[in-house]
């Protein structure tokens, strides 16, 4: 005679499982939420250098055309018939 299939899995057991689950998913997700910050906070750091380093140039770039432009001003003074 073949016995029928009985299941005899605790339903409390079951619960605990999935609420165990559940915290587990939850900390995992406030983690990668964590990590994800420490990210965004270094891409943000790394962008302001970036700008930094930009802000230095465009200085030069200003400065070079003022120079280049009283040069001009100045030759032009010193050789009006040219």
């Amino acid at each position: 005679m073949v016995e029928p299939h009985v299941s005899y899995t605790n339903h409390c057991c079951t619960r605990k499982n999935s609420m165990k689950q559940s915290w587990y998913s939850t900390k995992a997700c406030k983690w990668v939420s964590f990590v994800f910050s420490l990210r965004v906070v270094d891409t943000d750091q790394q962008i302001q250098e970036v700008n930094i380093q930009n802000m230095n140039v465009e200085l030069v770039a200003q400065m070079f055309k003022n120079y280049q432009s009283n040069v001009l001003f100045h030759l032009e003074g010193m050789c009006p018939y040219a």
